[in-house]
């Protein structure tokens, strides 16, 4: 008799085991899509810092060139690969780093394009975002949302993101900056 219950306990106990694998890896995808799906590559840095950069039209922040224009803009080139078999969504999103003397967040702005100069969603008007006026998100303090986006198991795009001091701000003679990390996770 006690082996029978035994049995019937172990049999159970499978069958549970079984349904619970089954639940977690096949009817919950997003468990399965993590952040090992995607690739990231920096080209230099994952970080973008004004420090003392002279003031800028949005026009020349968005159509100057990094190289040239490295007293007023700084740049970050950056690829993100799809290397799953799934398609991905993903996000570009800053963090911040504080410093006592900051430039305030409404004097710097941000553009983002592909490789191919095309301006991406929610950079592709006339206004350019400045830092305050970018969306918050709520599961990471100090960060803003740049841009999400889907990739195709295997699709691969290259990025630029270049920052710099709105020409509304006013030079001060003391050293400031404004310093964020550029991050990409899965969603």
């Amino acid at each position: 008799m006690k082996q029978i219950v035994l049995k019937i306990i172990f049999s159970l106990f499978i069958i549970f085991l079984f349904l619970f694998l089954l639940f977690h890896f096949v009817f919950d995808k997003n468990n399965l899509i993590d952040s090992s799906a995607l690739f990231i590559q920096f080209n230099n840095d994952d970080v973008l810092e004004v420090t003392n950069k002279l003031p800028l039209s949005d026009e020349l922040g968005k159509n100057g060139e990094c190289e040239g224009l490295s007293d007023f803009i700084d740049c970050i080139n950056f690829s993100i690969k799809n290397i799953s078999s799934e398609m991905v969504s993903y996000e570009i999103y800053i963090t911040k780093e504080y410093s006592k003397s900051e430039i305030k967040g409404d004097y710097i702005n941000f553009y983002l394009h592909d490789d191919m100069n095309n301006s991406l969603k929610g950079f592709d008007s006339n206004i350019i975002p400045s830092y305050n006026s970018l969306l918050s998100l709520n599961d990471k303090p100090y960060s803003k949302l740049l841009y999400s986006g889907t990739l195709s198991s295997e699709e691969k795009k290259n990025f630029i993101l270049k920052t710099w001091v709105s020409d509304s701000y006013t030079i001060s003679d003391n050293l400031e900056k404004f310093r964020v990390n550029v991050n990409v996770r899965t969603k």
